[in-house]
């Protein structure tokens, strides 16, 4: 797999896993990666005064290659994957890891 395309793999997940996921956040009360946040070097709120958290994702990117040629490439995270395929060819896989964050506003109690 080619830098381009790996990058543009990463980014292409990373945007639709939060797109998801803020339209969830938005019935629950939270919101992630809001827009006019208030700021210092290490703490982040809204104007109404609740206080964001960074969550942090280390994933594990990996590109399997099979001796007929195939290539599969996609992003998983170690331990959560299930399932299983036999098969007599030779594979031959690499893995890279992507580390980043996403501002997200919990919902306050009331």
């Amino acid at each position: 797999m080619e830098l381009k395309e790996f990058i543009q793999k990463s980014l292409t997940e990373i945007i639709d896993g939060v797109v998801e996921a803020q339209s969830y956040a938005k019935g629950k009360g939270a919101k992630i990666n809001p827009a006019n946040i208030n700021s210092t070097a290490s703490k982040y709120w809204s104007d109404d005064g609740v206080e964001g958290r960074d969550i942090e994702f280390d994933v594990a990117v990996v590109v399997n290659e099979s001796t007929e040629g195939k290539v599969n490439a996609g992003i998983n995270v170690w331990g959560v994957g299930v399932g299983g395929q036999k098969s007599k060819e030779m594979e031959n896989s690499t893995s890279s890891r992507i580390k980043f964050s996403i501002l997200v506003l919990l919902p306050p109690q009331n």
